[in-house]
């Protein structure tokens, strides 16, 4: 069953689609809406998710942003639930009034495609090669 985005926060000049993520950590869960970005790779929280959940990163990550800048982020694993699937993925830790995208990498990984059209997140089967 598809997860709709939150189209009432659909923006009318850049169509962006919004999905509800669920942040589970050590010492809690957090949740937010999140974009969904086909154009990032992994998903990236604010800092004040990172520590309502207890986020902690295992390494510094040199990262490209959108308008070709390069900021170094915190990056680790945590458990990222969207609708009824939950998984660990790969979480970037991005600056407070940051937007939180969830990236292609997290949802491939939780089993979803996006649907350009409905702007919908849909179950998805992986692909090997």
């Amino acid at each position: 069953m598809p997860v709709k985005c939150l189209s009432d926060d659909v923006g009318p000049e850049t169509g962006d689609a919004y999905a509800r993520m669920t942040v589970h950590g050590p010492s809690g869960s957090a949740t937010v809406d999140a974009v969904v970005e086909t154009g990032a790779t992994s998903a990236k929280t604010s800092r004040r998710t990172a520590r309502r959940s207890g986020f902690s990163g295992r390494r510094q990550l040199e990262v490209v942003l959108a308008n070709g800048e390069n900021v170094i982020r915190e990056l680790g694993s945590i458990e990222l639930e969207i609708g009824s699937q939950m998984d660990v993925v790969p979480v970037t830790v991005g600056e407070e009034g940051e937007a939180e995208p969830v990236g292609c990498t997290a949802f491939e990984i939780l089993g979803f495609e996006v649907n350009h059209i409905t702007r919908k997140l849909e179950p998805s089967l992986p692909i090997e090669y």
